[in-house]
């Protein structure tokens, strides 16, 4: 079936069924066709009039004839791993088989919630992820036997119907990143078989109810952006099985509970965003599996227990009031916690005291103005090429700040630049994605719950904010904020927080300078002193402390006056990390030069590629690499941390991946070789397929890598694929001939998925 058709259900009476012997070779064919042959039953006549109106009303025409089915097709599409049509049948008795399970997931159906749902009296699973479904939940649903309800990425409205609270079969209620409103019924405590509960990404009001203490089957709860709540802790005391909980932007108030330190099993912990105040408890360190803590944006005080410091966990405690006498306050980070604007200061209109390392400013500062291009290259913009700054933007799930350093004080003005190119309307259901973020200048919030594509009226649309901010001790802060609103999870995971495509800061006053024109090498100078970026990521992501020096003496002579669109790490710095380049720290060696691990000061693993001085082909494959991979941002590629530039070195910064290459893990010696099964490996090939088909088609500048090989293919912790190596890419404008004959990402999949299943069927025969 291709991607675009839809899933068929075919029914007919038994009474015209083939014989045995044919029906069974039907039943082996459709074996190696994605066909499942559930039962020689047929379905009772009223459900299969239910199910006919309820695939009318999700907008979809489904094939059938007016009998009883004896095959149910269970039909996968081959353009997205979650999509997937699934209706099968169960429950059979002496005459009839029934509807036990309805999955659509992904499918783009654009309808309403069915009551007809309620017609079948067996259904245990109704799933309708990642569509774009509107209208409310039925009540008639309470009725059945269900044990997994998931509406997940919706547009679903209205208020949760309190006669759900009698559904007490159901054991997963996912109703995430919709748009339900009003209060979260009391009634719900009484879904007593509940284990995985889920509401964040939606309009709720009121308060927590305090009915959810009940719950004490419970593995994860989220709960998000509730507005008006009375600002109390549930009482979650005999909810002890939990290993999720996230309670983010609900206005809670108080100290943490002591009995969080109970919850053996939490992996995470996410209570950003409230109010909470006092110490952490010392029952904290009794959860050995906490691996995620997210506490930032609260009011916490005292000092940081020193077991979060050993444990090497991603813990987020930024902007907090910690004010332990040993408050390590010229630190943002330490190993994987995140400490930026922890502790209590009464210093709060200047720059964070981790940050203002090697930026001197002058006594007398001459700059007085500042233009960044947010994630991308240096651009020269005339009157009518604006759109050229809204092809990249930086992203960051929680925390994104700019920093003006040495500006002369007065009045500024401040252009924001924006554009969503994250949440697309390239499928129905991405449209169901909702970004909000504040901004503040100078400290005061200047946007609230900002929504780039409202504000814009679509995706893809350029839209100007500006802003008057005064500079009266030579420094302008702009801070982007991620407070937990929105969607998280559409049209994939990480797709939210701040947006920010381009940046422009110009004086409102006469410039007091000696000089009537600044040189390019000046100005240039200045963008690099003057902006220090800071994401902080408090998803499980870490923070990095980047600078950038563009007036490296004794640079290769190829690289003079290159401004390097990403962070800059010292020659000291990567010799400390790597050993001096000890040979016992090589992990690689490739036609660019050979690879060393490394560990920075701050706990972070790398990986160091080193270019041989003498080579000029490798200065221009250097200046390649960095001009190609940090104007990209993809899950599939791999990510460049920093380069430099210093005597004879040059040197590319990269995340370290824990299983070397694809082609280590497959053609290396057999000691080394890794077992990969075939899930493992479809999930590589897709990977690569996705790389690929972002540079060819989703990103703004269309790439061709052209040196693919399994070499090239680096594998994460988790056997993630990422593609390295973009010396020798290539940018094709899309107009060009050579671009039109690029693989999409719809052709790639299918070259890969081919040869997987192509081995997993001559392993079945």
């Amino acid at each position: 079936m291709g991607s675009g058709a839809a899933p068929k259900l075919f029914i007919s009476d038994t009474s015209l069924c083939f014989p045995l012997f044919l029906l069974m070779s039907v039943c082996i064919w459709s074996c190696f066709h994605g066909v499942q042959c559930q039962s020689h039953l047929p379905l009772p006549k009223h459900e299969v009039v239910a199910l006919r109106r309820i695939f009318q009303k999700l907008g979809q025409k489904w094939n059938f004839s007016a009998d009883p089915c004896t095959v149910i097709i269970r039909v996968k599409s081959t353009s997205d791993n979650n999509v997937e049509s699934n209706v099968t049948c169960g429950a059979c008795n002496r005459r009839y088989c029934h509807v036990t399970m309805f999955a659509m997931r992904s499918l783009n159906l654009t309808g309403s919630l069915p009551d007809e749902f309620a017609s079948l009296k067996h259904l245990q699973v109704i799933a309708l992820t990642r569509n774009y479904l509107n209208g409310t939940i039925p009540a008639a649903w309470a009725s059945l036997p269900l044990t997994k309800l998931s509406l997940m990425g919706n547009r679903i409205s209205g208020r949760i119907p309190e006669e759900l609270g009698n559904m007490t079969t159901v054991v997963e209620l996912v109703l995430q990143d919709n748009l339900l409103e009003g209060p979260i019924p009391p009634s719900l405590g009484k879904l007593i078989n509940l284990k995985i509960f889920h509401l964040s990404g939606n309009n709720f009001s009121g308060e927590l109810p305090k009915a959810l203490g009940n719950l004490k089957n419970l593995t994860e709860l989220m709960v998000s952006s509730l507005k008006g709540g009375n600002g109390e802790f549930p009482p979650l005391h005999n909810s002890r099985q939990l290993k999720t909980l996230v309670l983010r932007n609900l206005s809670i108030s108080g100290v943490l509970p002591d009995y969080l330190g109970n919850m053996a099993n939490l992996e995470l912990l996410d209570l950003s965003f409230n109010n909470l105040t006092g110490q952490i408890p010392g029952s904290f360190s009794n959860l050995s599996n906490l691996g995620n803590m997210f506490l930032t944006n609260n009011k916490l005080t005292g000092e940081i227990p020193k077991w979060i410091f050993t444990r090497g966990q991603h813990y987020d405690l930024s902007y907090n009031n910690f004010n332990g006498s040993d408050a390590p306050k010229d630190y943002c980070q330490i190993g994987y916690v995140n400490l930026v604007s922890s502790y209590s200061s009464t210093d709060s209109n200047t720059i964070a005291s981790c940050l203002r390392r090697n930026n001197p400013c002058p006594v007398k500062p001459k700059h007085h103005n500042l233009f960044i291009n947010c994630g991308g290259a240096s651009l020269t913009i005339g009157e009518d090429e604006y759109e050229e700054l809204y092809m990249t933007a930086r992203l960051s799930p929680a925390s994104l700040k700019y920093y003006g350093l040495c500006l002369q004080n007065g009045n500024y003005t401040v252009k924001l630049h924006f554009a969503e190119i994250m949440i697309t309307a390239d499928e129905a259901y991405y449209n169901v994605g909702r970004r909000f973020f504040d901004v503040s200048i100078q400290g005061e919030k200047v946007l609230s719950d900002f929504n780039i594509a409202k504000e814009a009226n679509g995706t893809g649309k350029a839209i100007v904010k500006t802003f008057d901010a005064q500079v009266s001790e030579n420094t302008l802060e702009i801070h982007f904020q991620w407070t937990g609103q929105g969607t998280s999870f559409i049209p994939h995971k990480s797709v939210y927080g701040p947006l920010i495509s381009a940046i422009s800061v110009t004086p409102n006053f006469k410039p007091d300078t000696d000089e009537s024109k600044l040189s390019t090498g000046a100005i240039l100078g200045i963008v690099a002193a003057g902006c220090v970026v800071i994401a902080l990521i408090s998803t499980f992501i870490w923070f990095h402390q980047r600078r950038k020096d563009t007036e490296n003496k004794g640079a290769h002579v190829d690289l003079q006056g290159l401004e390097l669109q990403t962070g800059y790490l010292t020659l000291s710095q990567i010799r400390a990390a790597t050993g001096n380049f000890n040979p016992e720290n090589k992990i690689g060696e490739g036609g660019f030069g050979p690879v060393y691990k490394g560990v920075l000061s701050d706990g972070t693993v790398i990986a160091v590629k080193q270019l041989s001085a003498k080579s000029r082909q490798g200065n221009r494959e250097f200046i390649n690499e960095i001009g190609m991979i940090s104007a990209l941002q993809h899950p599939n590629l791999v990510k460049l941390f920093g380069c430099c530039v210093e005597r004879n070195q040059l040197l590319l910064i990269y995340e370290y991946m824990e299983n070397n290459s694809l082609a280590n893990a497959l053609f290396g010696l057999k000691n080394n070789q890794l077992k990969l099964d075939w899930q493992t490996r479809r999930r590589i090939c897709l990977g690569i397929a996705r790389g690929l088909a972002y540079m060819h088609e989703e990103s703004m500048l269309k790439i061709v890598h052209r040196d693919i090989k399994a070499t090239n293919i680096l594998l994460d912790e988790d056997f993630n694929a990422k593609i390295s190596d973009f010396g020798l890419a290539k940018l094709f404008e899309t107009d060009e001939s050579h671009f039109q004959g690029m693989l999409t990402y719809e052709s790639l999949k299918r070259e890969c998925l081919s040869l997987v299943v192509n081995n997993l069927i001559s392993d079945c025969n």
